[in-house]
């Protein structure tokens, strides 16, 4: 591949993130605050009106919506930042030519590559350390107006649904469409090893390492090394939180930018004594779950029966993809045999428990028979069974 030519993309200051980035309530006081976000869970409920997520004020139209944060949200900013314009770094891109004549554009910053030139200008936006649209709903912050506009769909419910019923969902509708070409095994790009589909390059070509069994995503916190970059990603966000330069996430309370989700929770916890992770619980029959996934895949398995995973094989369908990959070893045609009785088990997990139960310190072993059972219930009907026998064979 030969690269054609660099183009460098000036766009925001790029500065460390500081603690007084946002004025907390920007001058308004807080009760006044509280009630227009009290105010706000009717309002931001209308899908035909559109809430600014920082202010709380309500408009008929997205445009308005749009103006209102680039000429109101955006000047308050900057002038309570005046500091973080006083530099620029510029964000980079390279146009790569392939062999086939194609062009792919390629960031400087990541290892990310686009084959048109308008996803390559959106991209480098989201390395911008200058993140102006704060959600004082959920904390977290944005670099462009359109960007929370359309996080205000989450908050609302205006989401798009999975037509298959599996519960996912999201404010942007090209997601969902390409999630549901994973329930049609639709994909671009299928791994010739072991036949998992990507849709998109990047990942099938990282996936690639696995198989040749190349680490090249090293933690530059510790020595852990990943086959592919979101693995790092995940890692440095719950080892080494606070690690990345990256902080979309603000507390409100103190100012503090942080990495993730879950950095922000920690530091709630740790620092303010605000408990952000509830027990959620099910308004159908009652049982409490760890939190709104759980209770959403409870839903679908135990009151909605959907079961989206079907086997291909056989007429069976299941709740969760793991309990169909397990589904799908009955009929790879091997068998586990266990080494003691020589029981042959179609699944390694099954052949597990036949071990534990069974030949393991033969804890439901019978004294006259030497006969093992399962559990000690049918260890006690064996012994019932046995003594019945006796006393007849007595009585006669």
């Amino acid at each position: 591949m030969a690269e054609i030519s660099d183009h460098v993309c000036t766009i925001e200051p790029d500065t460390d993130q500081k603690n007084d980035i946002y004025e907390t309530g920007d001058n308004i006081p807080l009760s006044v605050l509280k009630e227009n976000k009290h105010k706000s869970t009717n309002n931001i409920e209308n899908s035909n009106k559109f809430t600014c997520l920082t202010c709380f004020k309500v408009f008929d139209s997205r445009l308005e919506l749009l103006k209102h944060y680039q000429n109101i949200e955006l000047v308050r900013f900057n002038k309570n930042n005046e500091a973080l314009n006083d530099e620029t770094k510029p964000i980079q891109y390279k146009m790569v030519e392939d062999k086939d004549g194609s062009v792919t554009y390629k960031c400087e910053r990541c290892y990310k590559k686009y084959k048109h030139k308008k996803y390559i200008q959106r991209h480098i936006k989201s390395h911008i350390d200058k993140r102006p649209y704060l959600c004082k709903l959920c904390g977290k912050t944005y670099q462009t107006a359109s960007l929370i506009v359309a996080h205000g769909k989450m908050h609302a419910g205006d989401l798009f649904s999975c037509t298959y019923g599996c519960g996912y969902q999201s404010v942007h509708k090209h997601v969902v469409t390409d999630h549901e070409k994973r329930h049609r095994n639709e994909y671009k790009y299928k791994c010739e090893t072991c036949g998992k589909g990507f849709q998109v390059l990047t990942w099938y070509q990282q996936h690639q390492n696995i198989h040749n069994d190349v680490r090249p995503f090293a933690c530059d916190r510790c020595d852990k090394s990943f086959h592919m970059h979101k693995y790092l990603m995940v890692h440095k966000s719950n080892v080494h939180p606070q690690s990345s330069g990256r902080k979309p996430w603000l507390c409100q309370l103190c100012g503090l930018p942080c990495d993730s989700k879950n950095c922000l929770n920690q530091h709630l916890k740790q620092i303010h004594g605000i408990a952000t992770t509830k027990a959620n619980l099910c308004d159908v029959c009652g049982k409490v779950v760890r939190d709104s996934r759980q209770l959403q895949l409870h839903k679908r398995a135990v009151h909605l029966k959907i079961k989206p995973f079907s086997c291909s094989l056989c007429e069976k369908s299941f709740q969760k993809k793991y309990t169909l990959k397990v589904h799908q070893q009955t009929h790879a045609g091997k068998r586990h045999a266990c080494a003691v009785c020589h029981r042959t088990f179609a699944r390694r997990d099954t052949l597990a428990r036949h071990l534990r139960n069974c030949h393991t310190d033969c804890k439901n072993k019978c004294r006259k028979c030497d006969k093992i059972f399962p559990s000690k219930l049918k260890l006690a009907h064996h012994k019932n069974c046995t003594s019945v026998v006796i006393e007849d064979s007595q009585s006669r």
